[in-house]
């Protein structure tokens, strides 16, 4: 707690310099817009290119109503919320939004005409939108109104935009790799045959992390030994997701689940693929692409900036040994997340701790699953030098 208060008390600081007014201790605002971003997590992933957002009404009365933004094109949260609110008296009301108000037209109105005529008095937003077309001036629009306008970063939310941030600040894909090993560092069984490595609680963390990103990637190892949906199976929903796969050949049996289970499946492949093989697959609707470049930084520069390009903001890989190998000598992934069980396998392919040096920073525990831990590697900043 301390820490988490210093790091909010740190953040006030530098917001206070850029000339925003951050919000004081008041538990009622940091216990509403906490509730906002748990809304706002939930759309992670389901909202194309736009940004996920939540908004929350409320006044010294309790909740009035809320809005959380279904996707591009769509209602945004303030806008939804005050629907919900059904011409309620707001004037007594504060706006708490995790993201900040847009101040222009794009597919949508802005939301700071909605809020201004609204009658709020107040509104407490959780980030500045790095987007150049808000970038703090939907904070000044509100000013402007005569509307209070307070700004509370907690680290809830700086971490919920940083994939948001990343996308501005750089224009270039985030991209997250999964690593799965036995206690004794092995990630798959002799000759790269299946094993079952985490237990239940942990593969539905794997189906979040899935459901959160807006394009997956693996390679065709992977999908050639376990032969996966690589959907996310959540509380009953198969939800589809965009799948890129690495292969050479473009050889892979169109027998394989993953053609039925994702929304869409694009094969990256070398010079080397038959074109009567690629043509065959364009025919049932596979996308193909070739990336000109050996197995290198720039082959793998090449695949993330096609997956960028066709307007994807997040990747979520699951590699095979080769792979992952690979992609951790260079220092490609910006996070690593490292799921280790508590079994040993004796026997397969192993994984060295070492290859995450000297490309990512130590790792802490985020979480146990019963029997397994996730250990989470962030990529030094050296390692864009």
């Amino acid at each position: 707690m301390i820490l988490y208060a210093l790091c909010l008390k740190l953040r006030c600081i530098n917001l206070q310099r850029a000339g925003y007014t951050c919000i004081n201790s008041k538990m009622d605002d940091i216990r509403y817009l906490t509730h906002a971003v748990r809304l706002a997590q939930q759309q992670l992933g389901q909202t194309g290119q736009n940004p996920t957002v939540a908004a929350i009404l409320a006044n010294e009365k309790g909740l009035i109503s809320y809005g959380v933004h279904p996707g591009a094109g769509q209602p945004h949260a303030e806008i939804i919320a005050f629907q919900r609110a059904k011409q309620k008296d707001l004037s007594s009301a504060t706006l708490y939004v995790t993201l900040e108000p847009c101040s222009h037209t794009g597919r949508t109105p802005p939301c700071t005409r909605a809020i201004i005529q609204s009658g709020v008095a107040r509104v407490v937003l959780g980030h500045i939108d790095p987007n150049p077309q808000v970038a703090g001036q939907g904070v000044a629009a509100l000013k402007a109104a005569g509307i209070e306008c307070l700004i509370a970063p907690l680290p809830d939310i700086i971490e919920l935009y940083r994939t948001y941030r990343h996308h501005h600040q750089h224009h270039q894909l985030w991209v997250d790799l999964k690593i799965a090993h036995t206690q004794d560092h092995l990630l798959a069984g002799p000759q790269g045959k299946p094993l079952s490595i985490t237990g239940p609680d942990t593969n539905l963390w794997t189906q979040l992390q899935r459901a959160q990103h807006e394009a997956l990637l693996t390679s065709s190892a992977t999908l050639r030994a376990d032969n996966p949906a690589f959907n996310a199976r959540l509380h009953g929903q198969h939800i589809k997701k965009p799948l890129f796969v690495i292969t050479q050949f473009a050889d892979l049996p169109l027998t394989l689940k993953c053609f039925e289970t994702t929304a869409s499946i694009t094969l990256l492949h070398s010079k080397q693929a038959p074109q009567a093989r690629l043509n065959q697959l364009r025919q049932h609707g596979i996308q193909c692409y070739c990336i000109p470049h050996p197995w290198g930084k720039a082959y793998w520069s090449s695949v993330f900036e096609y997956i960028y390009q066709l307007g994807f903001r997040t990747l979520w890989c699951e590699l095979g040994a080769h792979g992952l190998s690979s992609c951790l000598a260079l220092g490609l992934a910006h996070r690593v997340y490292r799921l280790i069980s508590s079994h040993c396998a004796q026997h397969g392919l192993h994984f060295s701790i070492d290859d995450l040096a000297p490309h990512y920073i130590q790792s802490h525990l985020v979480q146990s699953f019963n029997d397994d831990q996730l250990w989470v590697h962030e990529r030094s900043p050296i390692a864009d030098l």
